[in-house]
Parts: structure tokens; C-alpha cells; sequence
């Protein structure tokens, strides 16, 4: 009789360990600020005589243990942020270029006070362990007259097959350089 609690006992222990040591993804998203280093927070210069763009890179990183294949990423970019660069709200979606899965994975929605950008891997694109994975840029064009040192937050949700969505936040912050 005193064996059957001792054996309860111990199987919900292994049940716990089981848990700890199963393999499971981790996703977030990152900015690539320069090539090869990802960080939350992406400075952006207004370089008030170039013609050139901006462009900001996300990156899916894979923290777990596990490679992921069936997942889902929404991130909201705030519609002022175009306006800061004077670009009208039908411009938005060809700001976008994809680099991860195919067309069909992507939607852009426009939104009042936001452009939602949604990638569904559809189990044909996997995360790897402590593997980047760049999913396209978005481009802002220069100048921009957005007040000096403007910072931006991008929401974004991850979800995969493997537990609870995740959510945190991505910035932009915009810099002035005078010439």
C-alpha cells in the first residue's frame, strides 16, 4: 500500500522531466542592423540631400532547441511612419520585399492606423536552431520629415505548433543628420 503513492509520486516527476527536455522552437523576431547583427531597436538616418532609401530587414531567429515548419508571424507597422516619409497609404504594400516562402505566403493588409504584414510558413519554411532567417525589407525612402529622434514601435505576434503565441516589440527609431 505504501508503494502505490511512491509511484504516483515518481511518475508525475517524470512526466515533469519528460516536459523539460523536449525539444521545442522559440521564435522572435529581430532587425538586422548591419550584416550578421540583430538587435530590437533599428537607427534609421535622414540624410536630408540623398536620394537614397532606407530599408529595414526582419530576421525570424529560431532561440529553442527544436526546428519549426508550421508558424505564423503578424507585425503592425505603424501608418504615421510612412507619413513621416510622405508616402501615400496605396504605395505601402510595394514597400515590401519578400525574400522567405512564395507570394502566397504573404498578405498585406492596410488597416486604419496600421499596414499588417502576416507570414504563414505553411510547412515549407523552416526556422532552424540559432539559424536567421531574413524574411524581406521594407523600404522607406529619404528624406523624412518626421520629428528629430522619433522612435516607432512595431507589435508583432509569433505562433507556432508548439505552445502559446508569443508577442513583443520591434522599434524604428528615426535620426537626423544635417548636411
Amino acid at each position: 500500500t505504501l508503494l502505490l503513492p511512491a509511484a504516483i509520486i515518481g511518475f508525475i516527476v517524470a512526466i515533469g522531466e519528460l516536459k523539460k527536455a523536449q525539444a521545442i522552437p522559440k521564435l522572435a523576431l529581430y532587425w538586422e542592423t548591419e550584416p550578421g547583427i540583430l538587435g530590437n531597436t533599428l537607427d534609421l538616418f535622414n540624410r536630408p540631400k540623398s536620394a537614397s532609401s532606407n530599408s529595414a530587414r526582419p530576421v525570424l531567429m529560431n532561440e529553442g532547441n527544436s526546428v519549426s515548419v508550421w508558424y505564423v508571424i503578424h507585425f503592425d507597422v505603424p501608418i504615421h511612419i510612412y507619413s513621416a516619409v510622405n508616402m501615400r497609404v496605396e504605395e505601402l504594400p510595394k514597400q515590401w520585399v519578400l525574400h522567405a516562402g512564395n507570394q502566397s505566403d504573404w498578405r498585406i493588409d492596410i488597416l486604419p492606423e496600421k499596414m499588417r504584414v502576416t507570414f504563414m510558413s505553411n510547412g515549407h519554411v523552416a526556422s532552424y536552431p540559432n539559424y536567421p532567417l531574413p524574411l524581406g525589407i521594407l523600404n522607406l525612402p529619404t528624406p523624412i520629415s518626421a520629428p528629430h529622434n522619433k522612435e516607432y514601435e512595431i507589435p508583432y505576434t509569433i505562433a507556432t505548433d508548439h505552445g502559446k503565441p508569443s508577442y513583443n516589440v520591434l522599434k524604428i527609431r528615426l535620426n537626423h543628420e544635417t548636411e
